[in-house]
């Protein structure tokens, strides 16, 4: 059986993301682009109250 995946929401995300050493590099609409030293790049759909799984 499949453990579930908690439901996040954008601002959880981009706080972790933050710890681990990611800076924001650009927004373009709702999407954010963050960034870290090693030039891996991550972008968060920005949509305030909205949730989603860390799969997704």
């Amino acid at each position: 059986m499949s453990k579930r995946l908690p439901r996040l929401t954008a601002g959880d995300v981009i706080r972790a993301l933050e710890r681990a050493g990611f800076s924001l590099a650009c927004q373009s609409g709702s999407h954010k682009l963050y960034k870290n030293e090693a030039g891996k790049r991550v972008t968060i759909p920005y949509l305030p109250g909205r949730s989603f799984t860390l799969r997704s």
